[in-house]
């Protein structure tokens, strides 16, 4: 399913590429992408019009924070001189209520990086998600400079743990949750796997393509 997903991103990435929709369209023999690609391109006229015209796909965007540098790895930008639009294709079995898309930390990183590398007024900021299988309507955050302030001290607080934990001596508390483990890269040094994991980033409980450096 994480498979699909990505040929799903990349599809929609060729086709803000300029890649016709014809020669996408013959990519789609799964059940899933044949559901999926005709809810997008329906959204494009439908939910999704009004998205400023100057789009970029599958962008890395990096601010300094502090001594490290901050990056979100969105997958569409559209960008307006009076407002700047964040979306994230989403292809979950489920979509999560709006408190909780609020909540993540995804969605904090990313509405902050963005306000902070244009430069804009948080009020010019938005973020959709965009859930395939549940098409209409997609899930819009507005931003505030209320939210922002709080995102920039949570993040702040975030950074501030990471660095003290790193420089305590000992190791670090495993999680006890170990389903996270499935995706864990290193998840064979604490003995929770005897392979690397396999990262799913349209799991449920996966805050996904971010990063402090």
């Amino acid at each position: 399913f994480a498979d699909l997903g990505r040929r799903f991103h990349k599809l929609i990435q060729q086709h803000i590429e300029g890649i016709s929709i014809d020669a996408l369209t013959q990519s789609t023999n799964e059940p899933e992408l044949a559901r999926w690609w005709p809810n997008y391109l329906a959204s494009l006229k439908s939910n999704l019009s009004d998205l400023p015209s100057d789009r970029r796909a599958e962008m890395a965007i990096s601010i300094p924070f502090h001594k490290h540098r901050l990056t979100a790895h969105i997958d569409l930008i559209a960008v307006h001189a009076d407002r700047i639009v964040i979306i994230d294709w989403k292809t979950e079995r489920k979509r999560p209520a709006r408190d909780q898309l609020l909540k993540r930390m995804q969605t904090r990183v990313y509405r902050y990086v963005v306000t902070e590398a244009y430069q804009r007024p948080p009020g010019m900021i938005s973020m959709i998600y965009w859930f395939a299988e549940f098409p209409d309507p997609p899930e819009v955050l507005q931003y505030d400079a209320a939210q922002h302030a709080g995102d920039r001290d949570f993040l702040n607080q975030v950074l501030v743990e990471i660095e003290a934990r790193a420089q305590a001596e000992g190791e670090w508390d495993k999680t006890p949750d170990e389903r996270k483990c499935a995706y864990c890269t290193y998840r064979s040094l604490c003995n929770r796997g005897s392979s690397a994991g396999v990262i799913d980033p349209e799991a449920e409980d996966y805050d996904r393509e971010f990063s402090i450096n």
